[in-house]
């Protein structure tokens, strides 16, 4: 997803769209291990480097509040705070994940 991600940030990243990723304590992994993930050099890093938002929630909160028993899992939140449609889940064309946001009324 990082090759998508990246071109959604690109077409996005500038205008009224803010990308936040969510880690979680999947499999054991710790904030240590999604810092690495970000780092230069990370897997994560090619899609968004130091500006794009990422968060770790250590009790698993958000992912229990959205029904997120799977990655990637993505919503699209409007401006407003609604969560627009239903979850994409899986891997996901630019396509698909442009529609949504510009759904959403991202530009």
């Amino acid at each position: 997803m990082a090759s998508v991600l990246g071109s959604l940030y690109t077409q996005y990243g500038t205008g009224n769209v803010v990308f936040i990723s969510v880690a979680g304590p999947w499999n054991g992994a710790t904030a240590s291990d999604a810092a690495s993930f970000i780092a230069p050099g990370g897997y994560g890093y090619g899609y968004g480097g130091t500006s794009w938002i990422y968060v770790y929630d250590s009790s698993g909160t958000i992912f229990s509040e959205y029904g997120v028993n799977s990655t990637p899992t993505f919503y699209i939140i409007a401006k407003d705070g609604t969560v627009s449609g239903s979850a994409l889940i899986g891997e996901q064309s630019v396509d698909t994940l442009a529609s949504a946001i510009a759904a959403a009324g991202g530009t």
